[in-house]
């Protein structure tokens, strides 16, 4: 194997013959892995701070068994051997093919993930409050008081709690010779209406991700794939824009929590159309 001074000793019967570096963060680290059969793999190991994460999202995935996303090949203490799912993006075909397209993909693939396994759910999974702590703990601050107190009362009246993956949007939805599938999930549990929450701050700098008209037809698309009406999804829309920037002013990202809020009050405007 080709020396990487960052590699974790692996075990001998993963059979990895390669590992070429692809991403390094906060989380972790991640390698493209090539294996004795020539399959490709990829590999992870978290960071000290992102292993409890590392460890509901291998439960998750493991509990999932390839049902909607990649599969969870072996574990070594919390490096993980995961199936690898290509290279294209669901945003990839986003700017190939248009909105439509993408988002039809997307309702199938949260469609697979939230079909019944025969195994019961992890017990390791984050319930959806406890997620929720960085903007509770911002209930005092003007810009969130609102969002705090209306993600209180829609937690506590979550419909159909189950397993959920919890960071779907663009990027996390790749084109697998199984076809489309989820990677990196959260390993959360709650309405299923949040799954699809992060889906409306992206792509990336899309200016239309504030147009009431754009987010209004995304939730007709993604509702349906959650079993919740448009009213739920916008709502859990909202609820995450808050609780996304509390996110980013804990990083000192101040121009990005503002971002975030802008995209917040243009899905509060769609869900308010909605209700009226």
């Amino acid at each position: 194997m080709a020396p990487d001074t960052d590699a974790p000793a692996l075990p001998a019967e993963w059979a990895v013959i390669r590992l070429v570096p692809l991403a390094e963060g906060i989380g972790g680290k991640v390698w493209r892995a090539e294996r004795e059969d020539g399959s490709p793999a990829i590999m992870k190991s978290p960071s000290e701070a992102a292993r409890p994460d590392a460890r509901r999202a291998a439960d998750y995935l493991r509990w999932r068994d390839g049902h909607g996303a990649i599969r969870l090949l072996d574990t070594d203490s919390d490096t993980h051997l995961l199936e690898y799912a290509g290279g294209t993006r669901l945003l990839d075909h986003r700017s190939k093919h248009g909105e439509a397209a993408a988002s039809e993909i997307a309702a199938d693939v949260v469609r697979r993930l939230h079909a019944p396994s025969p195994a019961a759910p992890p017990s390791t999974l984050t319930p959806l409050r406890e997620y929720f702590a960085s903007l509770f703990a911002r209930s005092s601050e003007v810009e969130f008081a609102e969002y705090a107190a209306f993600a209180d009362r829609l937690l506590d009246a979550q419909h159909n709690v189950r397993p959920l993956h919890g960071d779907i949007h663009h990027e996390n939805i790749l084109a697998s010779w199984r076809g489309w599938l989820a990677i990196d999930p959260k390993g959360l549990i709650g309405d299923p209406a949040y799954d699809v929450a992060n889906m409306f701050h992206n792509p990336p700098h899309a200016p239309e991700r504030t147009h009431p008209a754009r987010i209004i037809a995304f939730a007709e698309t993604l509702s349906v794939a959650v079993s919740r009406d448009v009213e739920a999804v916008l709502s859990y829309a909202w609820a995450y824009s808050g609780l996304s920037a509390a996110w980013w002013l804990e990083d000192d990202n101040v121009e990005a929590a503002q971002s975030t809020l802008e995209i917040g009050r243009a899905v509060k405007s769609a869900l308010d159309q909605v209700r009226s």
